[in-house]
């Protein structure tokens, strides 16, 4: 929550991906779009995110939080 005020306040659009059903992050007033994607250890994660991006490459900067975020996305940084 806290990344995403910090980034809201400084005018960044911010989109939350997230796997859960209501997450909390979407309800700040600060997160202009949520997108539901496959849980982070999931095999379809990877191929879900590339797809996302591609459809909206306005997205030029992504803030993993958690280590399986983070080791979902390091994964793809030849991508």
């Amino acid at each position: 929550m806290a990344v995403v005020r910090s980034l809201g306040r400084a005018r960044y659009r911010v989109v939350v991906a997230h796997s859960q059903k209501h997450p909390i992050s979407a309800h700040s007033r600060y997160c202009a779009d949520t997108w539901r994607c496959p849980e982070f250890t999931d095999e379809t994660f990877p191929s879900g995110l590339l797809e996302y991006l591609r459809q909206n490459p306005e997205i030029k900067t992504l803030y993993p939080i958690g280590i399986d975020s983070i080791l979902a996305v390091q994964a793809l940084r030849d991508e």
